[in-house]
């Protein structure tokens, strides 16, 4: 028994390092914007392992106005190393249409790597984790839905707790149906 219990956790452990690494995105549109998810969702799920998704919250936009954005958390692993993925995230945003200064100030997607793996700290102009996590309800409320017992490696709390001890006042609500954006009827 003892031997077989071994086994399953040595054929888990190599089962975890062949799927690559757990990473959490952040995406955001607030132009066309349930096509806008769904193309850029597609590209992810054909590109990473275990892809998952947090319900849809729509947020006011931040700044200089612009129209209400979508925002979603994704979990999902992949062999890409940081420099890697940061670089091809930026591929995806731009095969979505993203531009860098759009004057009308739409955006049809912006893909944030808020963490990557265990890593903390400043890689080569990448903050991990992302400081975003703790400061918008737009990140934290769809991060402490997929993984809410994960914690935050800089604060030692779990994403769960952090949203509890978050002031909810601000401007965000989860959308109707938003689960039907993306369903795994429409993967490849």
């Amino acid at each position: 028994m003892r031997r077989l219990l071994v086994v399953m956790v040595t054929d888990f452990k190599s089962q975890m390092t062949m799927h690559g690494t757990c990473i959490f995105l952040g995406l955001g549109t607030n132009f066309d914007r349930e096509a806008n998810l769904v193309a850029a969702l597609q590209i992810l799920d054909s590109n990473l392992q275990d892809l998952h998704c947090s319900n849809v919250y729509e947020s006011l936009a931040i700044g200089d106005g612009g129209e209400p954005f979508l925002n979603l958390v994704v979990y999902a692993r992949t062999s890409m190393e940081l420099q890697e993925l940061n670089a091809w995230l930026k591929l995806v945003e731009t095969a979505c249409g993203r531009q860098i200064k759009d004057p009308r100030n739409q955006i049809s997607i912006d893909i944030d790597l808020l963490l990557y793996g265990d890593l903390n700290g400043n890689f080569d102009g990448i903050e991990l984790p992302r400081a975003d996590v703790v400061n918008y309800a737009f990140v934290l409320r769809p991060l402490s839905e997929i993984a809410p017992d994960h914690v935050h490696p800089q604060s030692g709390f779990s994403y769960a707790e952090l949203w509890c001890a978050m002031q909810r006042d601000t401007a965000i609500g989860k959308t109707s149906g938003a689960c039907a954006l993306f369903t795994s009827s429409e993967r490849a």
